[in-house]
């Protein structure tokens, strides 16, 4: 009996990841209620074939035990920037044939194509501020950290990233030197030196919407906050919340392929309707994160476009994220910010 019901789940888990539909894995909530109507319920429309949307944490290891057991259960995963940098590091993920896709080379939005993952949607990490204490808004990190010009406390996540890109950004390193600087004993010291800096005047937030509320009921200055976050509170308080996009720290979600996966061609097929102009504007409809196919930014209203990170008017300045780096170097500057903020 055992084998007959071990048999039978095989022949339906297959079946969902077969030509018959598609098993797309994602991470719940309004972030995948927009992927299901711009575009799940498109494609649909588009080929007659179902997708399935499933959720799941992050856990790397789920995608290991499908490979361990020749077991498929999702076509596709959705993942953030570092689980595609680890899961292409340990050979579990498939590599992106970009020619498959068929988008032209300059098409995507600079860090949406790594090796193992293409990205479909973007966010960030911005600079928020009270616009009833400053005439003169603060333009960069340099200003959030001149407590003279720009008095009062301010809010930092406790995290290792974005915080010392973050500082080194106040310490003046241009962009595209950051984690250039970053891979040297020298770049992570100033980093941290900056963080002294400024420390006593720090409260250090723990949920996304924590620091943005706490500028709207005056208990701080300034401080930095996920973008989707600080729009939230921008519509309940217009007169109070004031935005930076100048510097955003730049994040992706990724569309990954199971490495091994026999229905990887139904895989692509999804991609490349994902990220269509039309799905990558209809996106923006049900969540305003920012598509990462730069033909679509014209299909997109200006009044929801320019609320976007990846917005012409929003992207210069940008620093994007690097996955990459924190999967090589992450664990030991999580230490050593972690006891850092110990002593503080």
């Amino acid at each position: 009996m055992l084998r007959l019901f071990t048999i039978a789940a095989t022949l339906l888990a297959s079946l969902c990841c077969s030509a018959q539909g598609l098993t797309v894995t994602s991470w719940g909530g309004v972030y995948q209620h927009a992927q299901r109507r711009a575009y799940a319920d498109a494609f649909t429309r588009s080929t007659g074939r179902a997708v399935l949307i499933e959720q799941w944490g992050g856990d790397i290891a789920r995608i290991e035990a499908m490979l361990v057991r020749n077991h498929y259960t999702s076509n596709l995963f959705d993942a953030e920037g570092e689980i595609v940098a680890q899961g292409c590091r340990l050979g579990i993920l498939e590599p992106i044939d970009y020619q498959n896709l068929g988008i032209p080379e300059n098409q995507l939005i600079p860090g949406a194509d790594m090796p193992c993952g293409v990205a479909h949607t973007s966010w960030s990490m911005m600079l928020v501020y009270d616009r009833r204490r400053f005439a003169t808004p603060p333009e960069n990190w340099a200003d959030f950290w001149d407590v003279q010009r720009y008095p009062g406390r301010r809010g930092l996540s406790r995290d290792a990233t974005p915080n010392l890109e973050i500082a080194l950004l106040a310490a003046g390193v241009p962009t595209a030197e950051v984690y250039a600087r970053m891979s040297t004993s020298e770049g992570i010291d100033l980093a941290f030196s900056q963080l002294d800096a400024i420390a006593e005047h720090v409260y250090w937030w723990r949920a996304g919407r924590e620091a943005a509320q706490r500028v709207v009921d005056a208990e701080l200055s300034m401080g930095s906050v996920w973008h989707g976050r600080a729009l939230q509170l921008l519509d309940e308080a217009p007169k109070t919340l004031g935005l930076q996009w100048n510097q955003q720290i730049l994040h992706f979600d990724y569309w990954v392929i199971p490495k091994g996966h026999s229905g990887k061609r139904h895989a692509y097929d999804f991609i490349r309707f994902s990220l269509g102009p039309g799905p990558q504007a209809e996106f923006t409809r049900y969540l305003e994160y920012g598509p990462t196919r730069l033909t679509a930014l014209a299909l997109i209203k200006p009044s929801v476009l320019e609320r976007l990170p990846t917005a012409d008017q929003n992207r210069p300045g940008s620093l994007v994220h690097d996955p990459e780096f924190w999967d090589s170097h992450g664990q030991h500057l999580t230490e050593r910010f972690e006891r850092w903020l110990s002593h503080h």
